[in-house]
């Protein structure tokens, strides 16, 4: 038995506490309960993780029109992404250069970008066009005033964002994975749907819970179970992302039974029994079933908040069907109903974590990803990788 002892005052950022989390995978132990915790481990993730290398933030049909915009959050960092009057998509912080207020929150379209404090006004391509009463401030030159812009990329249709203005080009970045995920002709996709949830939890809890399907007979024994069981599930680490695939017939898309779309075109016989889950480090699960794809990004708010956001697309030509949101009704309450028994599982995961007696635990063998996202997050904090 494994008496219970007050907690050490270490230090979290001490590598001498994690020699077991860094071990292979069928001899590692899971990370401290201050990984989830520590609000210091967490300043640290912010700055070695989520402030270095691209963030998937969205698809580019999402703005499709001049002005059109969204706001998205990269570790309590908020990005607007806007559609400028030249058709370019770029991607700004949303703070004003005046006093930082946020000129734009949540999705819409607009000519110009308003502050709502002092109407310091901004083009839709980012330029400072009025700033009322500063014609006193000596040597202020408006063109030295714009909103402050991130690097963005784009792949597929998906817009990828990134704070370092030193991280490696995209595709390089994304290593192979086109390779993996071009059958399923994601530059032919729209956007249709995103649901968001903030959760109690710390991001990781909701990061290892999507890279294994050890959980799903007993927290999605009704939903994901019959359709798409543990035992069919095989993982790989791959060396710019993590894969999680599964080979089976019909989509993963819907619950058994419900009425569901036709495969994507091209996709070959064994291709239509074949579903991938990429998961693009940190925090972000592409998953493309036979006839649709979704992508589940989990975003810390903190060393004990997460927001989540899950969205679908859909081939242009089944977005075409007359009987589109008819069908597409099922796809999207199958996501409700899983998403919901996820969320409750990640929150209790963090009361859990929160408990003096906790000790980490071992990995099964269907829980490789979990070990290796243990293993990354740790050597990027430490700073022995990346």
């Amino acid at each position: 038995m494994d008496t219970l002892t007050p907690p050490a005052n270490a230090d979290p950022l001490d590598p001498g506490q994690y020699r077991d989390v860094l071990r292979p995978v069928d001899e590692a132990s899971s990370l401290p309960s201050h990984c989830y915790l520590s609000p210091d481990w967490y300043a640290a993730e912010v700055e070695s993780i989520f402030m270095r290398g691209w963030h998937l933030v969205g698809r580019a049909d999402r703005i499709p029109d001049p002005g059109d915009y969204f706001s998205f959050e990269i570790a309590e960092e908020r990005v607007l992404l806007a559609r400028g009057a030249d058709g370019i998509v770029r991607a700004f912080s949303p703070a004003c250069r005046h006093r930082g207020l946020l000129v734009a929150q949540g999705q819409g379209n607009c000519r110009r970008f308003v502050c709502p404090y002092h109407r310091w006004t901004y083009s839709t391509e980012g330029a400072l066009l009025a700033a009322p009463s500063m014609d006193q401030a000596k040597g202020f030159d408006p063109a030295g005033y714009g909103l402050v812009e991130f690097r963005l990329d784009e792949w597929a249709g998906f817009l990828f964002v990134t704070m370092d203005p030193a991280a490696e080009p995209l595709a390089d970045a994304l290593g192979d994975l086109p390779d993996l995920l071009g059958r399923y002709r994601l530059d032919e996709m729209v956007f249709t749907r995103q649901k968001t949830y903030d959760l109690a939890c710390n991001w990781k809890c909701y990061v290892d819970n999507s890279v294994e399907a050890y959980h799903v007979p007993s927290v999605h024994g009704k939903s994901l179970q019959p359709v798409a069981p543990m035992q069919v599930w095989h993982y790989e680490v791959r060396e710019h992302y993590y894969s999680l695939y599964g080979l089976f017939p019909g989509t993963m898309g819907v619950l058994k039974g419900e009425r569901c779309f036709p495969p994507i075109e091209g996709l070959g016989e064994k291709e239509v029994e074949r579903h991938d889950l990429a998961i693009l480090l940190p925090n972000t699960v592409i998953t493309a079933t036979v006839d649709s794809i979704w992508w589940v990004t989990a975003t810390p708010r903190g060393p004990g908040r997460t927001f989540v956001m899950v969205n679908h697309a859909f081939p242009r030509k089944t977005t075409e069907r007359a009987d589109f949101a008819e069908i597409a009704q099922n796809y999207y309450d199958r996501f409700d109903m899983v998403n919901v028994e996820d969320n409750e599982i990640c929150e209790l995961q963090q009361v859990g974590l929160t408990q003096r007696a906790r000790r980490p635990g071992r990995y099964s063998d269907h829980e490789e990803l979990v070990g290796a996202f243990a293993a990354y997050v740790t050597e990027r904090v430490l700073g022995r990788s990346g």
